[in-house]
Order: structure tokens, then C-alpha cells, then sequence
């Protein structure tokens, strides 16, 4: 089965059509058809030879040589005479005789289907409004009627034998194929709107018909019809905006319309369906005489009768069957006008509700009354006058025009244009201004003028006099509106001599502007000073920190060899001591001691000054770190009689740090602690769950505490709470500083609590490693360190 590569039909073919028969039958090129023809009587004839060839050796290759010839000569279309059966028998005559006929049979056959398929092409071409394309299986054209030429541009020999795809855009030829591979559609064939490329590459509306060609053995052949529908698809949006327009026309009516045609109701606007309480989908086919009241039925349906007979327009009043929610009829101004269509008995009915007319007419009242009292309410004199018989006359005065010029209303309204004038002259308006306010021109356009009016009190006025226009009529007088601006003039003058006082100001803010800019560029002066001292403070910063470190290193070493030969002389290895050498020596030990730790802590901070002290961190269990650093400051503990506690609030003791730096902060905060604690006093160090994944750890003491303005400075450099030189506890002051900033290393911070006399409480966080916790020993939870009881920890 071949399917199509053009049109993409499934398998199987559709139903037969006399025409498309025809049309395949033609299909390709013409004398290559009369050559098949040919050719098939051909092999016809040699298929009776070989039948003969047993029974006619004799002579048979002769003959068949001959035979040969002949139809060969005759198939190359040249002329050939009659065969010469002179020396045939009376057999080989009536072989050949039989063969002659046949092969006349044959060409007159081809004539006939040459003719069929002349008259077949003319007929085709026939239609100026259809033009028709057929396809052969490969989706290449084979034939383009003229009407088809002549849509697409292309003449005949440019289209023929080449794909359809060519004369359709991507999207119209992409919505075609899915549709053609749809069985039903293949089979019944496909009627669409779509467009189609001509030969200039522009596009063409089309209205496109595509059937399938039944040829026996052949199912992917198409034949497809198109027509121009651009001047369709013109007619039908014309069609549709009419539409559109007439139902805005209905919508945009007031009065409720009703299109009525044999007695019923065709069509009714949004007016209609709240007149007559039912929705436009349930009054479509109901009967106009169900809308109208009994007692007036009759009377209608004359009047209807009438206006489709006579055709004139019919009006009358009429009552409508009551509403849900209402229990009187409605009384309706009823029109019908006869309206041409083919069956001549539609009518257009238009219902105006005589009861909104007297309701309009309540509301004219009322608003009526709603505009006179604005007008008396307004601070503005209202005066209009009516142009009538070349006079004008005053019809509508306000309270404010009253009291400005304090005359009754009654008086003014009696007053013409020029008694309306002298009045005001007479109160000290200028009547050369006057006069240019009433001056013809000043019906045009709005004209205003102050006056300065001396009774019945001084006071300005400003008069604006405005056409009175009315809607779709020409003018028919003027309005005059007096509005008191004597306390705007006092406002303005007061505004002038602010703006004075404001320009003074002005010129002060300039000359202090320019004093700034002075002081700026001083003070930029300034600036750059500053720079460079604070470049030399930096260098001076660097050498300090070097020199610090310097010495220190160089002081660690003497100091290392004498604590050593010190321990040695303690410990008697030397010789023996007296106990005034011994208690000596004790103390030089323990400056000695407290030197290395100034020492150790000068060179830290130099090193994390220098930012040459970088991180190794680790996983370790705290509780560890913990247990060495209670261990180091032992004795520290045991000389001041101090007692040592620790808790841990969670299982979960794994941090993710540095352990040495971890264990410096864990040392100097319990140095301090002890450091500043009393005699016999207490230490707790508390571990617990942090936030965010981290552990939270609470040094606390019971010693001096720290005062409240002193918290804020304890974690500067080299600062101290008590610098006198009569202190209590020795140090450099930077412990604090190293820890703060070995925690800022960590991603920790530091805080403190603390109340004088009562104690210190430091807060800090470490982050948690991901590895578990080995157990702790098994003295649980917490355990507390005494000064009797240093060697084995007791349980709490």
C-alpha cells in the first residue's frame, strides 16, 4: 500500500465517484498512458504467440519475427502498412486477421479515452470561481484546472510535479496533515476556512475542499477543491458587525423592544426582559398575547391586525399581565411599526413604562428642589436672565446675591439687564467695566470682572457672566455669579509680602550656602590631613604589633629556662632548701608562671592581629575539652578554695572547631573567673542545645562582677575594668579581646551578664560536627570539683 507523503491518508480507500474514476484514469503524462496501452496489447499478442509456437514450428519464427516488427513499428507510432499475408496459410491469415481487429479495438479504445479525457479536462476548467488540484500518491500535482492557475498565480507547468506542501504556510499545512490522518475524515473527505501561499508568496483566504480519488489498487490520490473566501469572510464580519450593531442598537434603547413574528416573540432586549419579569431565554417563542392583561387583549389584538395590514405604526395603551413580586398590572405606552421580511408579519414593538415617566417626573421635582437649594446654599450670588423678545429678563435669584447686595429677591427678579447695571453703578462699580461685561461678545464665551462695591458694604467682587446654553438648542440668556474675594485680595496681599520676606530669606540661604561650601572644602582639607595621619597610625599599628611579638618571642625563652631550673631547685634536685628559700622561690614560680601566660597571650594576639592564625578545625567531643582545661587550672581552683561545677543539658557534645584555639577561650574565661572570684567561692560551666544547629556554653562565677558601663568596653584591647595601679588581679587586658575574636573565627559571638558584687555569666555558642558523641564518663550529667575533694570528682 503506498501512502501518500502530501496528504498522509491512513489505509484504506473511500467511497467511488464516477468523476474521480475518470480523473485517474488520465492521471500522468498523456502519451506516456497511450504507450502503456501499447505496450499491454503488446504483451497480449506475444502471450497468443508463445500459445502458438508448439503448434506452428514451421515457419513460427518467421512469422514471429514478422509479427514482432510489425507491432513494434506500431507501438514507435510510425506508419506501417498492412501486414502481407500472401504467403501465410489460411490459419496464420485468421491469426493475424484476428490480431489486426483486436489491435483496431485497442487504438480505437485510446482515441476514446484520449477524447474522455479532453472533455474531462474541459469540464474542469469549466468553473471561473472553483479551482481543482489532483494529486498522484507521492503528494506531487498532476493536474491544476485554470481557475486554480489563475487563484494561485502559477501557471500549469510550474505547479505540475511538484509537492502540494509548497502552496500552503507551515501553520495551515500543519492543521491539514493531523486532519487527513483521521480515518473518518480521509474517507467522507475535508471542508476548512484556512489560507494558502500564491506564487508572490502572499496569502489568500480560501474555503478548501479535499476528497479522495478511488482508483483500484490506489488509495493515497486527492483530489482538492479551492474558492476565493476573501470576499466570503468580508461578507460574513460585515454580517456579524450588523449583527453586533443591531443588538447594541436594541441594547442601547431605553424603551423595551420586542421583535414579534407570527404572533410570537422573536426577540427581546435587556429593557424587555426586566419590563416583563422573565429572562430573554423564556420570553424568545412565547406568545405576545401571554405578556398582555386580559382586559386589554382583544383591543391588541386589533390593534396588531391592524398594523400588520396597514403597516402604519400603531400606538396605544395597554396594561401588562402583573410581574413576580408586584400585584398591579403594569400600565405600558405600546408601538408597533410592521417591519419587511419574507413572510411579511413581523412586527417591531416598543413598550415605555407609563409609570417610570411619572416617576421621572417626581424626580424632576426633587431635583428641582435639590438645585434651588444648592443654590441658596452656596457662598456664590447666582443671577440668570432669560433672553426673550430681544429682552432679558431676570428668572432665578439665590439667597447669597441678596445679601451681597442687599436687596430682596423679589426686587432683583424684576430687574432687567440695564437695571441690573445701574444698581451696581450705583453701589461704585465703574461702568466702563460694566459695559464690557454686558457687550455682545461676552455671549461667546465666559467673561469675568472685579468691582470694588461700596455699599451695602465695602467689599470686591468678582462677576462672572456665562452663556446659558441649553442642550440642542441655542442660547437663551446669560448667568451672572458674584463671588466675595475680599478675603482672597487680603490673602494675596498677604502672599506678596510673604514672598518678599521669602526672597530675603532666599538671598540669606544663598550667602550661608556659599559659607558651607567653604566650610566643606575645609573641612576636605581637613579629611585628607586626617588620611594620611591615620595611614601613619596604621604604620606605626604594624610596628607595634611586631615589636609586641618580637619581644615577646624573645622573652618566652629566658623565661621557659628559668621556670624549668626553678621547679628543679623546688622539687630539691639541686640541693636542699631552707624554708625561706623554698617560700622564695614558691612565688617567683607563680610570677614566673603568670608571665608565660602574659607572654603566650601577647604572642596570640599578634598573631590573630597579623591574621596569621588560621583554623584547624576538627571534630571533638567538648566535654573532653572541658575536662583538660578543669584539670590545668586545678590547683588555681585548690589555692583559692573555689568550687567547680559542670552540667551538660544535652547528649549531643560533638563540635566542629578548632580545639586548641577552643581550649585557649575555655582557659582564659575560667582564669578570669578565678581570677576575679572571692574566697570559697563558685564556678559552673553549663553546655545545652543552641540554635541552629549549635551548642551553647555558660561560664558563670559568684565573683566581683562587672559594672554596667564597663560591659560593653570588656572585650576591647588591653583594656581593663580597674586600671589603677592598686587593681586586685594582674593581666594585660587582651584575654577578653582574644576570645571574642578566636569565637568571630568561628562564626560564634560572645555576651555577658553581670551584676556587681553578685557575679559574672558569659554566653557563647560553638557550632555542632556531624559525628556522634563518644559517652562521657560515668559519673553522669554533672559533677562539681571541691578543693577536699580535687582528686575524685563527686557526683551531683
Amino acid at each position: 500500500m503506498v501512502i501518500s507523503r502530501a496528504w498522509l491518508p491512513l489505509a484504506g480507500s473511500g467511497p467511488s465517484f464516477p468523476t474521480e474514476d475518470l480523473l485517474a484514469s488520465w492521471m500522468g503524462d498523456p502519451s506516456g498512458r497511450l504507450l502503456l496501452l501499447v505496450i499491454f496489447l503488446t504483451l497480449l499478442l506475444l502471450s497468443l504467440l508463445l500459445i502458438l509456437v508448439p503448434l506452428l514450428r514451421r515457419r513460427s519464427n518467421l512469422l514471429l519475427r514478422r509479427l514482432t516488427t510489425w507491432v513494434e513499428r506500431i507501438r514507435l507510432g510510425e506508419r506501417s502498412e498492412d501486414f502481407s499475408t500472401a504467403e501465410l496459410n489460411e490459419e496464420e491469415r485468421a491469426l493475424v486477421r484476428s490480431l489486426e481487429r483486436l489491435l483496431g479495438e485497442m487504438l480505437e479504445r485510446a482515441r476514446g479515452l484520449e477524447e474522455d479525457r479532453l472533455r474531462l479536462e474541459s469540464i474542469l476548467n469549466a468553473p471561473a470561481d472553483v479551482g481543482i488540484l489532483a494529486t498522484d500518491g507521492e503528494g506531487h500535482v498532476r493536474f491544476v484546472s485554470r481557475a486554480a492557475s489563475a487563484l494561485l498565480g502559477y501557471s500549469p507547468g510550474d505547479l505540475v510535479g511538484r509537492s502540494v506542501e509548497v502552496l500552503f504556510p507551515e501553520e495551515s499545512w500543519n492543521d491539514i496533515v493531523p486532519r487527513l490522518a483521521r480515518r473518518s475524515l480521509r474517507e467522507s473527505g475535508l471542508t476548512l476556512r484556512t489560507e494558502i501561499l500564491r506564487k508572490d508568496r502572499s496569502r489568500l483566504s480560501i474555503a478548501l475542499s479535499i476528497v479522495p480519488a478511488s482508483v483500484p489498487g490506489d488509495s493515497s490520490r486527492f483530489v482538492a477543491l479551492l474558492r476565493d473566501a476573501s470576499a466570503e469572510s468580508s461578507r460574513e464580519q460585515q454580517l456579524e458587525e450588523a449583527e453586533e450593531r443591531l443588538k447594541s442598537l436594541m441594547q442601547a434603547i431605553q424603551e423595551a423592544v420586542l421583535i414579534v413574528g407570527e404572533g410570537r416573540i422573536l426577540y427581546a432586549n435587556a429593557q424587555a426582559e426586566e419590563l416583563l419579569g422573565r429572562p430573554r431565554s423564556e420570553l424568545a417563542g412565547r406568545s405576545f398575547k401571554e405578556a398582555v392583561a386580559p382586559e386589554d387583549l382583544l383591543m391588541s389584538l386589533y390593534r396588531v391586525e391592524r398594523a400588520l395590514s396597514q403597516g402604519g405604526p400603531e400606538e396605544f395603551a395597554a396594561r401588562l399581565i402583573p410581574t413576580a413580586g408586584t400585584s398591579h398590572p403594569r400600565e405600558v405606552r405600546i408601538r408597533l411599526t410592521r417591519i419587511e421580511s419574507k413572510s411579511g408579519r413581523t412586527l417591531l414593538a416598543t413598550l415605555r413604562d407609563e409609570s417610570e415617566g411619572r416617576r421621572m417626573e417626581q424626580v424632576f421635582e426633587a431635583s428641582r428642589s435639590l438645585l434651588d437649594a444648592t443654590l441658596d446654599s452656596t457662598s456664590d450670588g447666582i443671577l440668570v436672565q432669560e433672553s426673550s423678545g430681544g429682552n432679558r429678563v431676570t428668572i432665578l435669584v439665590n439667597r447669597s446675591l441678596e445679601t451681597l447686595l442687599g436687596v430682596p429677591g423679589r426686587e432683583i427678579l424684576s430687574w432687567s439687564e440695564d437695571r441690573l447695571l445701574e444698581e451696581l453703578v450705583a453701589r461704585g462699580a465703574p461702568g466702563e467695566t460694566l459695559r464690557n461685561l454686558a457687550a455682545p461678545h461676552a455671549n461667546d464665551s465666559d467673561t469675568s470682572v472685579v468691582l470694588d462695591l461700596t455699599s451695602p458694604s465695602p467689599r470686591s467682587l468678582e462677576v462672572t457672566c456665562t452663556p446659558l446654553v441649553m442642550p440642542g438648542e441655542a442660547r437663551k440668556g446669560r448667568v451672572f455669579s458674584f463671588r466675595d474675594i475680599s478675603a482672597r485680595r487680603a490673602t494675596e496681599r498677604a502672599l506678596r509680602e510673604s514672598h518678599e520676606a521669602l526672597a530675603t530669606s532666599q538671598k540669606r540661604l544663598e550667602h550661608t550656602v556659599a559659607d558651607l561650601e567653604a566650610t566643606r572644602k575645609d573641612l576636605a582639607k581637613r579629611n585628607e590631613e586626617l588620611e594620611k595621619l591615620n595611614r601613619e597610625l596604621r604604620s606605626l599599628d604594624e610596628m607595634k604589633s611586631s615589636l609586641l611579638a618580637n619581644v615577646s618571642h624573645e622573652l618566652q625563652t629566658p623565661l621557659v629556662l628559668i621556670k624549668g631550673y626553678t621547679e628543679m631547685i623546688l622539687k630539691r634536685k639541686i640541693g636542699p632548701l631552707t624554708p625561706e628559700q623554698e617560700k622564695g622561690l614558691s612565688v617567683a614560680l607563680k610570677n614566673i608562671d603568670r608571665l608565660v601566660e602574659m607572654i603566650d597571650n601577647l604572642l596570640d594576639f599578634s598573631r590573630m592581629e597579623r591574621g596569621e592564625s588560621p583554623l584547624d578545625l576538627e571534630e571533638f567531643p567538648l566535654w573532653q575539652a572541658i575536662d583538660e582545661v578543669v584539670e590545668l587550672v586545678r590547683e588555681k581552683l585548690k589555692e583559692k578554695g573555689l568550687s567547680l561545677t559542670t552540667e551538660y543539658a544535652t547528649d549531643d557534645l560533638m563540635v566542629r572547631a578548632d580545639r586548641g584555639k577552643i581550649l585557649q577561650v575555655l582557659i582564659n574565661l575560667l582564669s578570669n573567673a578565678i581570677k576575679f572570684n572571692r574566697e570559697g567561692g563558685r564556678i559552673g560551666i553549663r553546655v545545652s542545645a543552641g540554635e541552629r544547629g549549635s551548642l551553647g556554653v555558660e561560664i558563670r562565677d559568684t565573683g566581683i562582677g562587672i559594672p554596667s558601663e564597663e560591659r560593653d568596653r570588656i572585650f576591647e584591647r588591653f583594656y581593663q575594668v580597674d586600671a589603677s595601679p592598686g587593681r586586685r588581679a594582674d593581666g594585660t587586658g587582651i584575654g577578653l579581646a582574644i576570645v571574642r575574636d578566636i569565637l568571630a573565627l568561628h562564626g560564634s559571638s560572645i555576651r555577658v551578664e553581670s551584676q556587681v558584687g553578685e557575679g559574672t555569666r558569659f554566653f557563647f555558642t560553638l557550632p555542632l560536627g556531624r559525628a556522634p558523641s563518644p559517652p562521657r564518663p560515668a559519673d553522669g550529667r554533672s559533677r562539681t570539683s571541691r578543693p577536699e575533694g580535687l582528686g575524685q570528682p563527686q557526683r551531683r
